[in-house]
């Protein structure tokens, strides 16, 4: 029997529906994603479209690797037909264009999913774009690893820039602290292309805007599938509402935590131990009273970083009138860090993911971080203090600062990577790249499925920086191999 997707006005689907007949007498009901229920199909509200019987590619995770996966490979195959499923909102629902209203999206529960631990939950972002309609601005490619990835391609389709610090539209108070820690050799200083595009970089970039306008794309949004099918080692359709999609290959893109979720669920890995690289850091917030360093349209994100990689900081502004005198400093972690320990994997009654031997302690889940840490705060918060920044905390010396933020503070940055990195066909360590459709296999996986996202990402390094731009990285890698194959 024929499938039908429901369109509304927005041309986003909406619903499924597996009888065409009698829809004109609005009689019909269908099944709407987003209400989770029968809905009466309108014709002045909704049109139908037919759902392929097979489709070339399914790809489910709606990030920035979910994303360039379809726009790379339909680049060179606009008539192959491509779906795309995402458990998130659509870009319809996104209402978070401006930089600053950034802090809204951050604290907006339609776009954050959290994965439970044995201690702290872990944060990610939801709909069209990911962890990108909510985190920072800022893109750090890899300029190592993804030879195949045309990512000053990307930059340009996206309109991404860097802030102009000699424009006279920046803030001399900016400006100043620029300079300061570029002048100090001890920490290389990096002005970081962002997610922020027209004029002044008012706006934010969008990775939902790389899906306009293609041809044979159909995207799901509110959709969470249920279970990827499997017989004689080949994925033989998506299972959701109660249908089931079929394709001749298939890309999972959704994060290193939802790609190993999935996974479990569709008894393709098995519980047990596996990597979980990531990094950690705390913030502190600085003031310079009478010194505005925010203003409407910019918000400032430099990164230093230690020669040896060892950590990394972020320079942020929180864009409100209340914190236009003060700054947010991100001390963290950077590269691959020594005794990391492994999590165990599994799932919980619901069937969601569980992360059990999780730990911020120094040498477990992270690895050994403190004097890392400590070298990184000393260092920074002697350059602030030396530009008249005060610390807004009680504690009257760095040793007791440090000392609190280690007991209390110490959180997730949300760089997850690496967590079925060790367990694809063809392993990219420190010297490799990505080149072969192998580095997306699973070791034994079906041989019609890939890994697409930062799960395949540094079994033994980290990327150092903001790790969306990587993820896209993936993708674009990945399609490029994919799109002249025979599907």
């Amino acid at each position: 029997m024929p499938v039908y997707y429901i369109i509304d006005n927005l041309q986003d689907i909406v619903g499924l529906l597996n009888v065409k007949e009698d829809c004109t007498h609005h009689s019909r009901l269908f099944y709407h994603i987003k209400l989770k229920k029968t809905h009466i199909y309108h014709t002045n509200k909704y049109t139908l479209s037919q759902v392929p019987v097979m489709y070339d590619l399914i790809v489910m995770g709606a990030g920035p690797a979910g994303i360039t996966t379809v726009y790379e490979y339909k680049k060179n195959n606009p008539y192959k037909t491509v779906l795309l499923i995402e458990e998130g909102p659509p870009v319809s629902e996104y209402r978070y264009t401006s930089v600053k209203d950034w802090m809204n999206a951050v604290n907006d529960p339609k776009f954050i999913q959290l994965y439970n631990t044995s201690s702290t939950p872990l944060q990610v972002g939801l709909g069209i774009g990911g962890g990108t309609n909510i985190f920072g601005l800022q893109f750090v490619n890899d300029e190592k690893h993804f030879p195949l990835a045309d990512i000053e391609s990307l930059q340009d389709d996206l309109d991404i820039n860097k802030y102009d610090y000699s424009s006279s539209n920046i803030l001399a108070s900016k400006k100043l602290l620029k300079t300061t820690l570029e002048s100090n050799t001890t920490f290389e200083t990096i002005n970081n292309f962002v997610y922020a595009t027209g004029e002044n970089l008012t706006e934010r970039v969008l990775y939902s805007n790389l899906l306009k306008n293609l041809k044979n794309v159909d995207i799901l949004t509110y959709s969470e599938v249920q279970l990827l099918d499997v017989e004689d080692n080949i994925i033989t359709g998506v299972s959701l509402y109660d249908y089931t999609f079929k394709a001749k290959k298939y890309v999972l893109t959704c994060g290193a935590l939802g790609t190993p979720e999935l996974l479990l669920k569709s008894n393709i890995i098995q519980s047990g131990e596996y990597v979980l690289n990531d990094h950690l850091g705390f913030s502190i917030m600085y003031e310079k009273p009478n010194d505005i360093l925010y203003d409407e349209y910019i918000l400032g994100h430099l990164q230093a970083r230690d020669l040896g990689d060892d950590w990394q900081v972020y320079f942020s502004l929180l864009p409100m009138e209340t914190y236009e005198t003060k700054l947010v400093v991100t001390y963290a972690t950077s590269r691959l860090l020594d005794d990391t320990k492994k999590v165990y994997f599994s799932l919980d009654g619901s069937n969601n993911l569980l992360i059990d031997n999780y730990s911020l302690e120094d040498g477990e889940t992270y690895g050994t971080y403190k004097s890392i840490l400590k070298d990184a705060f000393f260092t920074i918060d002697a350059e602030l203090i030396k530009l008249g920044f005060n610390r807004m905390r009680g504690e009257s010396t760095l040793e007791q600062v440090y000392e609190k933020v280690l007991e209390k503070e110490m959180i997730s940055i949300y760089h997850y990577q690496s967590t079925l990195a060790d367990k694809v066909v063809k392993v990219v360590e420190e010297d490799n790249v990505f080149n072969h459709l192998d580095n997306y296999r699973l070791y034994s996986g079906p041989k019609n499925l890939f890994l697409g996202d930062l799960a395949t990402f540094g079994y033994k390094f980290h990327h150092f920086g903001s790790t969306s731009a990587v993820a896209a990285q993936c993708g674009l890698t990945l399609a490029s191999l994919l799109k002249n194959e025979e599907l």
